[in-house]
């Protein structure tokens, strides 16, 4: 019988290596084998076969979508995920209400210029939050501290792009539209 872990995690059902940043050919080609094996048209119990493809979905979508990825990478390291922290690094909130004010009174003032602007800095914070993620996830060995470092950068990483979808309603982080 599968622990509570392992029917969860999304690294496990798609049978890929726990890393940051995923491999999305490795995880295309997972997901589309866990998809083949375990379609109900082709199941003994097909009802069975679908609580499983439902999974191998979720897993897919949750993994397809960097920060979600890293969150599910840092939950997995025993990062307890009912209790996350809020913390940021120090000065980030005060420097994302000044990119707020500033996006406001660009939309206000309708300048594509700013706007623009600000939408370049938003790309250019993602990247350097991912990086900063992934250069954190290569040298854990899962202590709290490392932990704590990490999560803060991810609540950051939450803060920009949060700011990139006022930037761009349409903007979806699994396409990766800036960066």
């Amino acid at each position: 019988m599968e622990s509570k872990r392992t029917q969860n995690d999304p690294f496990e059902i798609l049978g890929i290596e726990p890393v940051f940043p995923v491999n999305e050919g490795l995880l295309r080609a997972s997901w589309l084998r866990a998809t083949g094996a375990n379609h109900p048209d082709r199941a003994p119990d097909p009802e069975a076969a679908q609580v499983r493809l439902s999974a191998i979905n979720r897993a897919y979508r949750t993994l397809s979508d960097p920060e979600a990825a890293a969150n599910a990478l840092l939950e997995r390291s025993g990062e307890d995920a009912a209790n996350r922290s809020k913390a940021l690094p120090d000065g980030f909130l005060m420097e994302m209400l000044e990119i707020r004010d500033e996006l406001e009174e660009a939309k206000a003032s309708k300048d594509p210029e700013r706007i623009a602007k600000l939408e370049a800095w938003a790309g250019e914070q993602r990247g350097m939050w991912m990086a900063r993620v992934s250069e954190q996830f290569a040298g854990v060995s899962g202590t709290d501290d490392q932990r704590d470092a990490i999560r803060q950068s991810l609540n950051a990483w939450r803060y920009i792009e949060r700011l990139i979808e006022q930037l761009d309603p349409e903007y979806s982080a699994g396409a990766g539209d800036f960066g």
